[in-house]
C-alpha cells in the first residue's frame, strides 16, 4: 500500500478495501497496488446538492448506483442511509453507492460504544450505591453510638480534699 501513497499519480485511482460486500464486486480486484488501473467509473449524473455538518452529510444525487468519493475520514462509526457503504477507500476516505437520489452519511453508534455506555451507566450507579449505602451505615453506627454513649454517661461528682 506504501507504493500507492508515494505516486502522486493514484490520488485519482483511489483502492476500495473489500470488506466481503456484494456491492464491491463490480470493482476490479488488484493484486498489487502498483497495478492500479484508471477510474472506470464513467459519471453521467452529477450531485445537485450537499448538506455538511459536523456529524452528518447530505446530498442529493442524479448518478444513483454510481460510486460518490465522500472526502472525510473514514471510520467504522459512520452509517448510510439511501446507499450501501460506506466503504473505506484510499487514502482513508469514504465511498457510497446509492440506491435513491436523497444520500444521508451519519456518525452512529456502534454496537461496541452501547455496550461501552451501558457498562459505564451501570458502573456509576453501582458506585453511587456503594457510597449512599457508606453513608448510611455511617449515620446509623454514628447515631448509636450517641444512644450507648448518652446511657453510660451518668457523671459523679467527685470532689478531692487535700489532708
Amino acid at each position: 500500500m506504501r507504493d500507492w501513497y508515494l505516486n502522486a499519480e493514484n490520488v485519482d485511482n483511489p483502492v476500495i478495501y473489500d470488506d466481503g460486500s456484494k456491492e464491491l464486486k463490480q470493482f476490479k480486484e488488484i493484486t498489487q497496488v502498483t497495478d492500479v488501473p484508471d477510474n472506470p467509473v464513467n459519471v453521467k449524473g452529477e450531485v445537485i446538492s450537499e448538506t455538511l455538518e459536523r456529524e452528518k452529510i447530505e446530498f442529493t444525487t442524479t448518478a444513483i448506483g454510481v460510486p460518490h468519493l465522500i472526502k472525510v475520514s473514514y471510520f467504522p462509526n459512520w452509517k448510510a442511509i439511501g446507499a450501501e457503504g460506506p466503504y473505506l477507500v484510499s487514502p482513508s476516505l469514504m465511498m457510497v453507492i446509492p440506491t435513491q437520489s436523497n444520500v444521508t452519511v451519519y456518525y452512529g453508534m456502534t454496537y461496541a460504544n452501547i455496550i461501552g455506555v451501558a457498562l459505564s451507566i451501570l458502573g456509576w450507579v453501582i458506585i453511587g450505591l456503594i457510597l449512599l449505602l457508606n453513608l448510611l451505615f455511617y449515620f446509623k453506627s454514628k447515631k448509636s453510638s450517641k444512644k450507648l454513649i448518652g446511657k453510660n454517661s451518668k457523671t459523679q461528682n467527685l470532689v478531692c480534699l487535700k489532708n
